[in-house]
């Protein structure tokens, strides 16, 4: 009988429980290998100017905007070192007021990963822009998320979690 009515108060407190939000569902691209978890926030938007491979454009309620696009470039080099530098001066060289918040390289199978987080100067004030440069063998997808810099803080985390689930992806037949 005891065992009983633990049970019974176990199933009620676990009724009570506020639901688990369910993790976002990722939207995935198999024409241009890659994948992204995209939760409910982030809806379609008008690309501005930008790269003629622009794949996808994204806003959020909260001040985020994000961008995938794909650059035809070889990158024989992904695997070097100095070419991987070479990817981040690029970025220092074209961003306005460009400060370094984090760097890291790793890989995803044979893709080379690079993750950039800086601060740049904007005609609106400042904003942190985190990328994930994916180095596929003849061309690189780039993610990139800019956060106003005022709301950085309270956006890291979803932020980077956005960044992280940004991977390769090669569709097999079991997708189909």
């Amino acid at each position: 009988m005891r065992v009983a009515a633990v049970a019974a108060s176990l199933a009620v407190a676990i009724a009570a429980l506020p639901a688990r939000a369910a993790e976002p569902q990722p939207y995935r691209d198999p024409d241009h290998y890659f994948q992204i978890a995209l939760g409910d926030r982030w809806s379609p938007t008008e690309p501005g100017a930008g790269p003629e491979q622009l794949l996808l454009a994204r806003a959020a309620s909260d001040g985020r905007a994000l961008a995938v696009a794909r650059v035809a470039y070889p990158n024989p080099r992904r695997r070097d070192r100095d070419y991987q530098k070479q990817i981040e001066a690029g970025v220092e060289t074209a961003a306005r007021g460009y400060h370094r918040l984090s760097h890291k390289i790793s890989r995803a199978g044979y893709v080379v990963v690079i993750d950039v987080t800086y601060r740049r100067d904007t005609d609106d004030g400042r904003e942190v822009v985190a990328s994930r440069f994916l180095l596929f063998r003849t061309f690189t997808l780039i993610l990139s998320v800019t956060t106003p810099a005022r709301s950085w803080r309270h956006q890291r985390r979803a932020t980077q979690r956005l960044l992280r689930s940004f991977v390769p992806y090669f569709a097999d037949s079991k997708d189909d």
